[in-house]
C-alpha cells in the first residue's frame, strides 16, 4: 500500500500538483504509523504476517521481529517526514 501511494505522490509531484503529493505523504505516513501502533500493541499480529508471506521466523524470539519491523518503519517514517517537508515548501505551506 505505501507504495502506491508513493508512486501517486511522485506522479502528482511530476505534474505539479504539489498539495496531492502532499496529501499521498501524509497518507503514507498514517498508514505507517499504523502498521507500528499494531505491531506494538499485538506483537504476534508481525509473526503471524511473516509466517503467512513464507519468510523464515525465530519462534522462540519473537520480540526480534517486532523490534525489527519497528526499526525500519521509524526510519522509513523519517524518510516520508523530510520529502513530505520538501513538498510543503514547494506547495508554498511554510
Amino acid at each position: 500500500m505505501t507504495m502506491f501511494l508513493l508512486l501517486a505522490a511522485g506522479v502528482a509531484y511530476f505534474f505539479d500538483a504539489y498539495r496531492v503529493a502532499l496529501a499521498f505523504f501524509g497518507f503514507s505516513i498514517l498508514e505507517n504509523l499504523l502498521v507500528v501502533l499494531r505491531a506494538t500493541i499485538n506483537p504476534t499480529w508481525v509473526v503471524q504476517k511473516r509466517i503467512e508471506a513464507g519468510v523464515d521466523v525465530d519462534i522462540l524470539r519473537p520480540g526480534k521481529h517486532v523490534f525489527s519491523l519497528i526499526a525500519t518503519k521509524v526510519l522509513l517514517l523519517w524518510i516520508l517526514a523530510f520529502f513530505a517537508y520538501q513538498v510543503s515548501l514547494q506547495a508554498g505551506l511554510l
